[in-house]
Parts: C-alpha cells; sequence; structure tokens
C-alpha cells in the first residue's frame, strides 16, 4: 500500500473511531440485566435545562443566561443516561463570559462519584431529605472569592448535581431546593 492510500486509511479509521465514541455521548447502552440502566424519564432536555432559571435570576440576577447542553443535543430530546446543562452569562463581548454553573442528571449506575481529594464535604436537609454538599478548598491552584458549590442527591435510579458560584447558606439552601425540585419533577 502506498504512502497516500495509508495515510487516507488512517484518516477514515481515525473519524470512523470518532464517529462511533462521539454517538455514545450522553447516552447509555440499555442492558436487560441492569434495570437501572433501563430507567427512562417522558421529560425533555428542555425541561431540565429551565428548572434553575428563577434560581439564578433570584440569586444572581441573571434574567436570561445563556444556556448549553453538555452533549449537543436538541433541547427537545427526552433526558436518558447522562445530561447537564451549562449556565453563563454572556457580556456584550463573546469573551465576556460569567460562568453560573451546572445542573445535571445521569443514570445512579453512570454517576461519578463527587471529588472530594480538595473539598470539604458535608449534608444538608431540604424539606426532610439528606443533600450532599461538596465546597472546594483553596490549593493555591486559583484564587476566586466565591468558589463553587455542588449539591448532589440520588433519587429513584437517578443521580442529580447542581453547582454554582456562592458559599453563603442562603445560597446554598436555594440551590438545594433548586435540586430537590428537579429530581421530584423529571424522575416521576
Amino acid at each position: 500500500m502506498d504512502s497516500g492510500m495509508s495515510r487516507a486509511l488512517a484518516y477514515i479509521s481515525t473519524a470512523a473511531a470518532l464517529a462511533v465514541i462521539a454517538s455514545g455521548c450522553g447516552h447509555r447502552v440499555n442492558s436487560e440485566s441492569d434495570p437501572v440502566a433501563n430507567i427512562t424519564s417522558s421529560h425533555t432536555l428542555q425541561e431540565l435545562c429551565d428548572i434553575p432559571k428563577q434560581f439564578y435570576k433570584n440569586e444572581f440576577n441573571a434574567d436570561n443566561p445563556s444556556v448549553s447542553l453538555a452533549a449537543g443535543h436538541p433541547m427537545t430530546d427526552k433526558i436518558e443516561g447522562g445530561n447537564a446543562c451549562d449556565y453563563e452569562i454572556l457580556g456584550h463581548d463573546t469573551s465576556d463570559r460569567n460562568y453560573l454553573g451546572q445542573i445535571s442528571l445521569v443514570h445512579s449506575t453512570e454517576a461519578t462519584g463527587d471529588t472530594t481529594e480538595n473539598s470539604v464535604t458535608k449534608t444538608i436537609v431540604v424539606d426532610n431529605t439528606v443533600i450532599d454538599e461538596s465546597i472546594p478548598v483553596d490549593t493555591g491552584e486559583f484564587t476566586t472569592t466565591e468558589p463553587h458549590v455542588t449539591l448532589s442527591i440520588t433519587v429513584k435510579g437517578w443521580h442529580g448535581k447542581f453547582t454554582f458560584w456562592g458559599r453563603d447558606d442562603q445560597t446554598i439552601a436555594a440551590g438545594g431546593k433548586v435540586l430537590l425540585n428537579m429530581m421530584r419533577t423529571l424522575t416521576s
């Protein structure tokens, strides 16, 4: 085989491999032996992404944050294995972005453990429900006056996480209510 054909074959193989990998992003191959893998939601990604909008308006004066799906699926798709929405405020200049946070909902079998190596983890109680709270500690790698907080909970085979900026108790409690509302609404 000549070098031009070998190079073309290498590009085609690479593209095919990337297409296979990308096609699985955000979706879980359901297994008959894994009952949690077969859990589906009748709700859409748009519904997931709409859940924290009022929180961002109330807590951060963000009337209309920009929303993007982490896996790039259409907002009309149903919630499947793993789904996440990112929020930011866009300034007048496209490089002027203020990241607000992320909300996600995944099958509990796909949930990765919350990183606690450089975090302080505790629990909060919202409407008689225990929610895990993880706050990063200052490792000297970054400086910020308002590090993010990640709240997480597992309900009915789904693992929900809500990450946002701020450490005060009022904001964290409001975020806990948002997460709990998401779990009650989208996992029923």
